[in-house]
Parts: structure tokens; C-alpha cells; sequence
């Protein structure tokens, strides 16, 4: 039986026990949550995006109360199917979690941080991109030129808006002002 689809025992939090304070970390410490790999994902339409999206899931939160919407059961039970870890919540410490104010949310994801690799951002299939080998003027960095092109080739799918051999030209030719 795999991962995914093996029963998870949901588990009770009911106070701030090493399992709450490890969650309260991933929100407020950068640095703890990039060493984890993971990170709380909150509200409807993030959390509906993560289930979309090939993101790992972890866990999830779920506010231990009598009524659920529909929208949260049937939310937690594909989070579960992906191979989340359910956690019923106490609803003072989702208040805590959810960072919103009185009303605790009804559920909350943790997700595994991406790999942080070109090789996941999409490539539209007709970008392409060229290098050249002239040096700059020394007015201006080889790598604000860089960026500059390549954030136009990966902001747009379109050919007409990638770098054009005019914005090259300008690129690589501006002059040097300093003299």
C-alpha cells in the first residue's frame, strides 16, 4: 500500500505541545522554516492552488469544532488522499495559527518548500534567449543586463515581447557616462 493512499490516524492538539510550537516556528522563523522544507499554507484559494499543484503535502490542520463546511470536508479528506497527516486542532491554537483574528480558520496545509531549481519554473515552448559574449562598457554591469533580458524572456510567452536585437544593442552598447 503506498503513502498516499494508506489510512492516516488523525491526531489530537489540544496545547502547546512540541507539535504546536514546531507550527508556530514554520510561520514566524525564516530561517527554521527553509531548514524544515516545509511551510503553512492559509486561506481558501491558497490552499485550493496547493492541492492543484504538485506541492508535497505534509499535514493538515483541521479546527477541532462540531460543524464543518462543506468546503473543508471535502478539502481535508483530498489533502488526506495526497498523503497529508490530519492534526484535529484545538480552536484557541488554529486562532494562533490562522494569524486572522477571533474566528479560527477551518483548516490550515503544511506543504514541503520546492526545491529551489530553474528546473521547476515552466519554459513557454516558444521562448528562446540568446548570449552574447560582447563585454558590457563598464557603465553598466554584465549582470543587469542579464537580468534585464532574462526577466523579459521568463515574464512573457510571447515572441513579441522578448528581447529584441534592438534591446540587445542598447543593452550592450550603452555608453559610458562616467567619462
Amino acid at each position: 500500500m503506498s503513502p498516499e493512499s494508506r489510512p492516516h490516524r488523525t491526531k489530537a492538539v489540544s496545547t502547546r505541545n512540541a507539535t504546536f510550537q514546531y507550527w508556530e516556528t514554520l510561520l514566524g522563523n525564516r530561517t527554521k522554516r527553509n531548514r524544515a522544507g516545509e511551510m503553512i499554507v492559509q486561506g481558501v484559494r491558497p490552499i485550493n492552488l496547493a492541492l492543484e499543484s504538485e506541492l508535497q503535502l505534509r499535514a493538515v490542520l483541521i479546527t477541532h469544532a462540531d460543524g464543518r463546511s462543506r468546503w473543508a470536508s471535502e478539502t481535508s479528506a483530498t489533502a488526506e488522499r495526497g498523503g497529508a497527516e490530519p492534526y484535529l486542532v484545538a480552536p484557541e491554537l488554529m486562532v494562533e495559527l490562522g494569524e486572522k483574528g477571533d474566528e479560527p480558520p477551518e483548516l490550515l496545509l503544511i506543504v514541503a518548500i520546492p526545491a529551489d531549481d530553474l528546473s521547476r519554473l515552466p519554459t513557454p515552448a516558444n521562448a528562446s534567449m540568446s548570449l552574447s559574449t560582447a563585454r558590457p562598457p563598464p557603465a553598466i554591469s554584465a549582470r543587469s543586463c542579464a537580468l534585464s533580458m532574462l526577466s523579459a524572456v521568463t515574464a512573457s510567452s510571447s515572441p513579441d515581447t522578448l528581447p529584441t536585437p534592438m534591446t540587445r544593442k542598447r543593452c550592450a552598447l550603452r555608453p559610458d557616462r562616467r567619462s
